[in-house]
């Protein structure tokens, strides 16, 4: 947070998309690795009323946005790709 009130928050997750295998019931194995980071910017300010006892905290979103998009396939290949398409798709 900068002296202005203004914030920038980040959270990094990271799973996987399973898919059952051909003819194996309830038997699964990788098919993507996805490993994301979603960005929050925002400001805070405080707004102080007639009296010095009345203040108000106010939270203002600003943006929020896909910051990184890594997917892999179980051998480890980057898809380029999927990722160019979940970030555009997220962040429109």
């Amino acid at each position: 947070m900068d002296k202005n009130g203004n914030f920038r928050f980040a959270v990094n997750l990271g799973f996987e998309i399973l898919v059952e295998k051909e003819g194996q019931h309830k038997q699964y194995e990788e098919a993507r690795a996805i490993y994301l980071q979603l960005v929050a910017k925002g400001k805070i300010i405080i707004k102080e009323g007639r009296r010095k006892k009345d203040r108000t905290l106010i939270l203002m979103a600003k943006n929020a946005e896909l910051g990184g998009a890594k997917i892999f396939k179980p051998d480890g290949e980057e898809m380029v790709v999927e990722q160019m398409v979940l970030t555009s798709g997220v962040n429109v």
